[in-house]
């Protein structure tokens, strides 16, 4: 099977006609080849929208349709990023699901097999925040990692599909790849998008791996491989940046597995020559009508076509000398700065010596290698209420990546979109609105917005109240949104707390302001900033503030070094001094000596005697050591004795107790008919609470019959009167019906039936009147109580006799074994009074008195001599330490000094002008690699704009700055774009902060969100044009771009628009 691929058509409506014959070109040569499938690695089209200011939707869908419908071969699109929507709205592939020859592939991977064996795995783009919006934990976890491993999800399935089968393998796709060059970024970014890196791609076990997205043609792994692994590239050159690339498609064998590259001839090329090329006949007779020429020369040469551009040479586009810092890696570490500032200070050797304090400060301080601030992801809602021309205002922008906001002037567009950073940073973008209190319709306002940050989910809103001229402290709230939809609130109500914490999450509101918000006026802008002001927000938007804590500690360490060294040269001067008084103290301390030797012979004499009363009053002790032994024994067995005497006498107490609680009577006899009473007395008060509870029943009924009787006399009554009304009227035997005489009659014919009721209740009633009333239950109750309790009180004495006896025997043992200690006790004195005794006072006042003169003289003559001695000999000591640390100090000034210069030096290294700088002057290449991106290929190099960030005086010195200057094509001359004329400027703007923003963007936590208020305001059509080309730059690399507009025909590249008026709600419309 021969299968052929193309990538990143990008029909648009500029040229769509020759995209258009590019594509037919392409199918013609498959078509000859016997190519059996197509299949696009995605961008078929410029926009998701596919239309744009210059061609409708049906013109470019047919301008694809066309060649694919002449030459009928079956396609595969992928989708791309260009062809991708949000996740609410349709993508540009949609356009084309209706073929009957394309199969459109996007959102999940496709995994086919093919009938001769082959396997193929397709790969679309996967946006971030569309992966993102599905993943419940999201918010507790960090949101790259989490789009990394759902990115290596789908290539764990490709290869897992691939080893199921032994056909040839080839996986096609529309992601970046780590290492992979060309195009406007010139690398791709870990973390920035859709990536991979080559390793986790080949593992997959892939024979071809063929991608789009990149436009520039390349094999990125060995070309001896046995696997494929590279770029198609596009099918034609785009722009001028794409001259070099080679254009056309790819052939894949599969039966051979070989991959080889066709050429396209027919698609226009882009060609950059000199001024004398342009003019050689070779030259002439080689472009073609359709072809793009750029002329480059110091002057237009005459008789070129007016279709072909001119740029001026006086004024270099690229900077060609070597940036400070350009050996830094990406990823240097501090350490890999701090060599290189070395290095730049001509100083190299300086690093080896301070090296070891540099760690030092860059542990304790933990200084991180690269440090950025966070962004905005996403934009999910922007409320306003009671401000300018919003009194309820609510859009909703959740999983909108391109929002246009329009309306006539005077609707509040500026308004809206700069709520969100007068929510978050308590002013508006444009300073001439004035403070958020002079846009108050009333006296209360409210601003809100949720939006995505680092993976989670916030709700900002600000408050603000005002009573005619006096305003009130607004109120702010910073909410953290669970996937459960609960909020926590974070930071707030204090605005110091909020913006604090905002400033935490999202970075510094001048960063914000000059990098992603692009206002009207010019405000925040880069450009216009004084210089000083500049170098101040460059530090900020790159994060070097923390080599702060670094350089002040380095700083007090050398000025704490540098008071060391002075105090240190005190000491060595004093060193005569200290050797004079140390001979002094020796010659002193020798006199001692001579008294303390003859004090000692006299001790010596003392100590004799008293070792002979020492040895006397020994021996006294060893004969009289039985008799002191038996001694002991009997007060031990006299102490043993008082306490087993005590512990009777307790005892004793114990059974007096226990005896007292036997109550009086109490025998088994006794306890066995006290409980048989007990039962007896038991059913005597259940009988009688039975008789008490029928008598209770017979007064209930009785209370009934009386009250049936009362009702029943009552109705005697009733019909007795009714009954007398016959003897009271004359018309009683009138035949005519009257209701009257009628009821007359019912009731005189009842009476009896009422008489005989009457009767049948008073006999009920007498019965239950001669009903005997129970007696005698409130007494025989009584008298059950106090037997239980007298039972109650028997039933512990068996345990408690049991108790008393016990005891019992425990005294009886006790008086036994005192009376044992007593006869023991007896023998024992007659021991001791039959031992031998000797007297040993005459020993102990002998050993007494010479003790006494011992001492007598320690304590007297020794003693001075001594503490003497010893006084001389610590002070001489004290002076030799002194001495020796001054000696030691005039040896280690050395070292000190060493510390004083190295920290010294990385004062200067980690302050305003040495590591900060260098990373400055580091950083600026990329981005100005973005504005020479944006200056060539969007604005057609009219313009140059470059960053100095060293300036040399004319007396030669050089010194740190930060200029951003400008030039024209068409002029030698070059100065600082401030000075630029009105619509310069303006394009000036656009440039340096599409440049930022790109950077930034391209960082793993920067901002992905934009905010352009009439992004080609002040500008001339050609100037404006190319704004709309960075616009389009933009798109791809900001997950969400808000840009205000009152132009109709720019409104096509946004499939989401909010449409404001003066008077009437606000519209969104989505396409």
């Amino acid at each position: 099977m021969l299968l052929g691929y193309v990538a990143d058509l990008h029909i648009r409506g500029e040229d769509y006609q020759y995209g258009s014959e590019a594509l037919a070109e392409a199918l013609d040569v498959m078509h000859r080849e016997g190519v059996s499938r197509v299949v696009c690695a995605g961008d078929i089209f410029e926009t998701p929208t596919i239309t744009d200011k210059y061609a409708m939707t049906g013109t470019l869908v047919r301008a694809f349709l066309d060649p694919v419908d002449a030459y009928g071969l079956p396609w595969d699109l992928i989708e791309g990023n260009h062809d991708q929507a949000p996740a609410s709205e349709k993508g540009a592939l949609a356009a084309l699901s209706a073929s009957p020859l394309c199969r459109i592939i996007s959102g999940d991977i496709l995994l086919q097999t093919w009938e001769d064996g082959t396997r193929t795995a397709y790969l679309p783009w996967l946006d971030k925040a569309t992966a993102l919006a599905g993943e419940p934990s999201r918010d507790r976890k960090d949101h790259q990692e989490i789009f990394r491993q759902y990115s290596l999800q789908k290539i764990d399935r490709v290869k897992e599909f691939f080893s199921e089968g032994a056909g040839t393998k080839a996986l096609l796709g529309h992601c970046e790849v780590l290492g992979a060059v060309g195009g406007a970024y010139r690398y791709v970014i870990p973390g920035s998008s859709f990536w991979f890196n080559c390793p986790e791609l080949l593992e997959t076990g892939a024979d071809v791996i063929a991608l789009g997205h990149i436009h520039y043609r390349q094999r990125l792994n060995l070309d001896g491989d046995r696997q494929w692994l590279g770029y198609i590239g596009s099918l034609r050159s785009m722009n001028f940046g794409e001259r070099d690339y080679p254009s056309g498609f790819a052939l894949h064998d599969t039966s051979t597995n070989e991959i080889r590259f066709v050429d396209l001839k027919k698609a226009p090329k882009y060609y950059v020559v000199s001024t004398s090329e342009a003019a050689s006949p070779s030259f002439l007779q080689k472009v073609r009508p359709h072809d793009r020429v750029r002329v480059t020369g110091l002057t237009r040469p005459e008789g070129i076509p007016s279709s072909w551009d001119f740029v001026s040479t006086r004024t270099s586009l690229r900077q060609t000398s070597q940036p400070r810092g350009a050996s830094l890696s990406p990823n240097a570490s501090v350490m890999d700065v701090l060599a290189e500032w070395f290095q730049e200070t001509g100083d190299p050797q300086s690093f080896d010596s301070v090296l070891p304090y540099a760690e030092k400060l860059v542990s304790e301080f933990e200084v991180p290698d690269v440090e950025g601030h966070g962004g905005i992801e996403e934009v999910c809602k922007i409320t306003l209420e009671g401000i300018d021309r919003h009194p309820g205002t609510t859009i909703e922008t959740e999983g909108r990546s391109r929002i246009a906001i329009t309306g006539e002037n005077g609707a509040g567009k500026s308004t809206l979109i700069g709520a969100v950073y007068a929510c978050l940073y308590g002013d508006w973008p444009a300073e001439a609105r004035g403070s958020l209190y002079d846009m108050m319709l009333g006296d209360q306002a409210l601003l809100g917005v949720v939006f995505r940050a680092g993976g989670k989910t916030y709700r900002a809103q600000r408050i603000l109240e005002k009573s005619g001229t006096k305003t009130e402290p607004p109120v702010a709230l910073l909410l953290e949104v669970g996937d459960d939809g609960a909020e926590k609130a974070i930071a707030g109500p204090k605005v110091r707390l909020f913006e604090a914490k905002v400033e935490q999450l999202l970075g510094h509101k001048d960063i914000v302001l000059g990098s992603v918000f692009y206002t009207q006026d010019g405000t925040g802008d880069l450009v216009t900033s004084k210089k000083g002001a500049r170098k101040d927000w460059i530090r900020r938007f790159l994060g070097l503030s923390r080599f702060d804590a670094c350089a002040k500690a380095a700083t007090e360490r050398y000025k704490t070094a540098e008071k060391i060294i002075l105090r240190a040269e005190t000491t060595v001067n004093s060193i005569p001094l200290l050797e004079q008084e140390i001979r002094e103290l020796l010659s002193k301390q020798k006199a001692n000596v001579q008294k303390m030797s003859e004090l000692k012979t006299e001790l010596e004499g003392l100590e004799k005697e008293r070792k002979k009363a020492q040895d006397g009053l020994d021996h006294a002790r060893k004969v009289n050591s039985a008799r002191d032994s038996l001694l002991r024994r009997k007060g031990l067995m006299e102490e043993e004795e008082r306490r087993s005497r005590e512990v009777l006498q307790r005892t004793s107490k114990a059974l007096s107790n226990l005896r007292g609680q036997v109550p009086d009577g109490y025998s088994e006899g006794a306890l066995r008919a006290l409980a048989e009473e007990c039962e007896s007395q038991r059913v005597l008060v259940a009988g009688l609470q039975e008789a008490r509870d029928k008598y209770e029943k017979v007064m209930r009924y009785h209370a009934k019959l009386q009250t049936e009787k009362t009702a029943t006399e009552a109705r005697l009554v009733d019909a007795r009167k009714q009954a007398s009304l016959l003897g009271s009227v004359g018309c009683r035997d009138n035949p005519l019906p009257c209701p009257l005489i009628a009821n007359a009659v019912s009731a005189k014919a009842g009476i009896a039936e009422i008489k005989g009721m009457l009767a049948t209740l008073e006999e009920g009633i007498s019965k239950c009147r001669r009903y005997p009333r129970p007696e005698g239950y409130t007494d025989a109750l009584d008298r059950l109580r106090a037997i239980e309790g007298r039972l109650s009180n028997f039933s512990s004495v068996p345990s408690l006799l049991t108790n008393i006896e016990d005891l019992e025997k425990s005294y009886t043992e006790q008086s036994k074994a005192i009376q044992a200690f007593l006869r023991e006790k007896a023998v024992l004195q007659e021991e001791i009074d039959n031992a031998p005794f000797t007297d040993e006072s005459p020993f102990s006042s002998s050993l007494q008195m010479v003790t006494s003169q011992i001492n007598s003289l320690k304590e007297g003559k020794y003693l001075y001599l001594r503490d003497g001695l010893m006084g001389i000999r610590a002070l001489r000591e004290k002076l030799a330490e002194q001495l020796e640390d001054a000696r030691g100090t005039k040896e280690k000034v050395a070292s000190v000094r060493e510390e004083y210069e190295a920290y010294k030096l990385l004062s200067r290294a980690f302050g305003r002008d040495g590591i900060p700088q260098l990373l400055i002057s580091h950083a600026i290449p990329e981005i100005q690699h973005y504005m020479d991106t944006i200056c060539e290929e969007d604005f057609d190099s009219r313009y140059r704009v470059r960053f100095n960030t060293q300036k040399e005086h004319k007396n030669g010195v050089v010194e740190e700055a930060f200029e951003i200057l400008f030039s024209s094509s068409d002029s030698e001359k070059e100065y600082d774009a401030a000075s630029c004329s009105g619509g310069e400027l303006a394009a000036v703007r656009v440039i340096l902060r599409a440049a930022l923003g790109l950077y930034q963007a391209s960082r793993a936590q920067g901002h992905k969100v934009a905010f352009l208020d009439e992004f080609t305001a002040h500008q001339d059509a050609k100037n404006a044009e190319s704004s709309l080309r960075v616009l389009s730059r933009l798109q791809e690399r900001f997950s969400q771009v808000f840009f205000v507009t009152f132009d109709n025909l720019l409104l096509p590249s946004f499939p989401y628009r909010v449409m404001l008026s003066r008077n009437g709600e606000p519209r969104c419309q989505s396409l």
